[in-house]
């Protein structure tokens, strides 16, 4: 095989889809499984046989630097998106009220003790006819890419 293909192009080709996969699937081990699964795929269908085993090497390299890309794609995601689930509540002074969850928290301040993180941002108004008892909800919510 060309140099050129096992230096550049194959790991290139290898972080990009590992990017991909880390983003379709959520898991570094399952994109480096994938990953193997492929080069492995590859090195016995293409590669000739006095190669088989410098092959095998690389696939293991590429496996790894899937995994580590992955992992930092990973990294990459959760500080990005690191929200804290704040609920502001405006009262009918205009005061706002912050409630803050800092339990079980990572470093920034939000809650990871749940899988699927979702990110608030509400404004809660009360209304005054009825005594404060119905109002305007008025909100977003942002779901973490884990």
């Amino acid at each position: 095989m060309n140099i050129l293909l096992l230096a550049f192009a194959i790991p290139l080709a290898t972080i990009l889809l590992s990017i991909v996969l880390q983003k379709v699937l959520r898991n570094p081990f399952l994109v480096a499984a994938t990953i193997f699964s492929i080069l492995l795929i590859l090195t016995f269908t293409v590669v000739e046989e006095e190669f088989r085993i410098y092959a095998l090497v690389l696939t293991i390299a590429y496996t790894l630097l899937s995994f580590i890309t992955a992992y930092i794609v990973r990294f990459i995601c959760e500080f990005k998106n690191c929200r804290c689930n704040n609920l502001v509540n405006t009262t009918s002074a205009n005061q706002a009220v912050t409630d803050n969850n800092t339990s079980n928290d990572n470093g920034c301040g939000c809650n990871t003790s749940n899988s699927q993180t979702v990110s608030l941002s509400a404004n809660i108004t009360p209304d005054t006819i009825n005594n404060g008892t119905t109002g305007s909800f008025r909100g977003r919510y942002r779901r973490g890419c884990r």
